[in-house]
């Protein structure tokens, strides 16, 4: 496998970075009460898709 020759510093504050849609659903999990479980759902699946573009940028897959 080939990479971009990212510093571990980057690649880590990337993955930092994906925490801010999980914290934003966890936010609208309290402010939404009637759709808890989309908000959720969309918010995980948010940070899923962004960690999965981060490792396949990264590693270039």
């Amino acid at each position: 496998m080939f990479g971009i020759g990212l510093s571990a510093e980057t690649i880590s504050t990337l993955r930092l970075a994906g925490i801010v849609p999980l914290l934003a659903a966890l936010a609208a999990y309290f402010i939404f009460r009637q759709s808890r479980v989309l908000v959720l759902a969309v918010g995980t699946l948010v940070y899923l898709l962004y960690q999965a573009s981060i490792f396949l940028f990264v590693y270039q897959i």
